[in-house]
Order: structure tokens, then sequence, then C-alpha cells
């Protein structure tokens, strides 16, 4: 009887072990929600929108070099509204007078100011281009910890509910003399024992879930 007894309890147990021993993440997966969750990442990070503005920073320095040609030439221009001759300070023309400064150094600067303001433009986009790579991977790879997690959690919850089965189904045994005091607390630690586990995998995916969002700059639930 004593081991028809024992039997009963081990046969419970890998019942609820065995039935879980399968478990797998790979299921859980969706590439294009993951994809999404990039795309997301790429418009709301704000590392991206600081390499955003220093792309257009860049493509503003092109556009003034190309503007300060102008620099390297002055007007000027003096007007003598006098018709009488002076003296004192002789002039040979009345009215507007005109005059054009050409400094030669300052616009023999200017190719390659213009062509270091384009360098500085692709250097900007290079950087935003290598952050880019470097947030997808990162996104990647939170999603694959949280679907992990998730997964984990997943199995906890069934584990744990399978366990306080085969606890009511030892304790009524127990009290109906079928069962061994032995059997019956070994099934109260087992069930102590997932619910913990439990709390601890729900700890973990909530972690999870946050480091990812972190990326996002959105709740996953509001992304779709």
């Amino acid at each position: 009887m004593a081991v028809l007894k024992k039997g009963f309890f081990c046969l419970l147990l890998l019942a609820f072990v065995s039935a879980h021993a399968q478990e797998t993440m790979i299921t859980e997966i969706s590439y294009p929600y993951l994809d999404t969750l990039v795309r997301v990442a790429r418009e709301n990070y704000p590392r991206v929108k600081a390499l955003n503005k220093r792309v257009e920073i860049a493509q503003n320095n092109i556009s003034r070099a190309r503007i300060s040609w102008l620099d390297a030439v002055n007007l000027s221009y003096l007007y003598n509204p006098s018709s009488f001759f002076n003296f004192a300070n002789p002039s040979f023309f009345s009215g507007f007078q005109f005059g054009v400064n050409l400094n030669v150094g300052q616009l023999l600067q200017k190719p390659y100011q213009i062509r270091n303001s384009k360098e500085e433009k692709e250097i900007a986009k290079f950087e935003r281009e290598e952050y880019y790579l470097n947030l997808e991977a990162l996104v990647k790879e939170r999603y694959f910890v949280y679907i992990q997690q998730r997964t984990i959690l997943k199995a906890r919850l069934q584990t744990a509910q399978d366990a306080e089965s085969i606890l009511k189904a030892v304790r009524y045994r127990f009290e109906r003399g079928e069962e061994t005091l032995q059997n019956y607390n070994n099934a109260l630690i087992a069930f102590s024992g997932q619910n913990q586990q439990k709390i601890s995998a729900e700890s973990e995916m909530l972690v999870a879930k946050a480091r990812l969002e972190e990326l996002l700059g959105k709740k996953l639930e509001d992304i779709r």
C-alpha cells in the first residue's frame, strides 16, 4: 500500500513537470512586430533625435558656406550732395560714388569651406547610420529577453497551477487516510516553491519589459 501511495504522488509530480518540459520561446517571437519596435525606437529614442539634429545643422552649415561667397566682396558708396567746389576737401565728383573691394584670400578659402561642410554632413550621416545599427541590435536583444521572460512566466504560472492541483489531490487523499504525511508535506513544499518561482518570474518579466520600453519611448500596449 505504501508503495502504491508513493507511486501515486510521484506520478502526479511527473505529470506536471513533463507537461511543460517542451516550453519554447521561438513560437512567441513575431519578426514583423520586432520590425515595428525597431522603427518606433528610431522615431522616439532621444539619441536618434540628437543625431538627426546634427545632420540638419551640417546641412545648414553647407548653405551658410555657399552664401558666404559674398563675404569676400565689400561694396561701398559715398554721397556728396554739394554742388560747390570744396577747397578744404577738394573733390571733382558730386552725388553718389561707388566702390568694390575684393578679398582674394577669403575668396580662395570658400571652396574648401564648402567641401569641409559637406564632409561634416557625411560624417554626421555615417554616425547616425552606425547608431541605427546599434539601436536595432539593442532593441532585438531586449525583445528576445522580454519574450524569454514572458515564456518562463507562462510556464511558471502553469506549473504553479498544476502544483496547486496536486496539493489539492494529495490533501484530499491525506484527509481520507490514503496518503502519508510526508507526501502531503512534500506537496506543500512543492506548491510553495512554485509560487515563489512564479513571483520571481513575474518580476523578471516586468524588468525586461521596462528595459525594452526604455528604448521605444512607448508602452508595448500602445504599439501595434
